[in-house]
Order: C-alpha cells, then structure tokens, then sequence
C-alpha cells in the first residue's frame, strides 16, 4: 500500500502528507517509522504552505496534525515536543476537557478537535533529506 502521496520541503522541514487514514495515534506510529513524528506547526506561513500541499493532493476535509490534549495535562500540546508557539483554532474548536485530538481543515487552515480514534489522512514531518 502507498504510504506517501506528497513530499515537500518546507521552511528547510521535509513534509509528507499521505491521504491513507489512519487514528491519531496510529498515524504518528507511521511517521514514526518514516523518521518523524506528525507534523507541529510553528506559524502562519508553514501551516498555509502545508495547508496547499494538502489540498494540491485532494482527500478528505480533515488531516492530522502534531497537535493533542492528553487527558491529564489540561492544555494542548505538540507530539514531538517542541514549543506550543502557534495555533490556529476555529471558534469553539479549542476544547477544555478530555483526550483530544487536532486535524487541519483542509480548505479553511483553522484547527480542529477531533476524537483520537477518528480515521483520517495526515501529515508527517522527518527528519531525513528529502
């Protein structure tokens, strides 16, 4: 089964967007084992880049991104441990309580709170040469 659908280097960070679905967290097994961690967006211009590779490749509404709110912590933070310098929530998206998980509208670029468990595509960062 075809695993990537897109590469793009963005901002130096290789991007890879794939329309295969998958839950939250077994997505970032996949970008795991490509040498990443789904992708964390760390401004405006990265997430409208990223936001027209995954609409250049079609697919669904949704994508995952690195973004998440574990049960415990209370706040949303990015898989890959990086700083929580950016987001871009639609209103009333940012939820307070619970395990959830973000996905990207494909067509707004506004961030989303999803189930975990929900199937969708996603976009993976790694750390390998393009």
């Amino acid at each position: 089964m075809k695993i990537v659908d897109e590469k793009t280097k963005i901002f130096g960070v290789l991007r890879i967007f794939t329309r295969v679905v998958r839950t939250f967290f077994r997505a970032e097994n996949v970008c795991r084992r490509l040498h990443g961690d789904l992708s964390s967006i760390h401004g405006r211009r990265i997430s409208a880049r990223m936001r027209r590779m995954m609409k250049k490749r079609g697919g669904k509404k949704l994508a995952w991104i690195g973004v998440w709110r574990p049960w415990r912590s209370g706040k949303y933070q990015n898989v890959d441990q990086t700083p929580m310098d950016y987001s871009r929530f639609g209103r009333g998206q940012c939820k307070k309580r619970g395990r959830w998980c973000v996905a990207m509208n494909m067509q707004t670029g506004r961030w989303t709170s999803q189930n975990c468990n929900r199937k969708l595509p996603f976009v993976c960062k790694s750390c390998q040469r393009p």
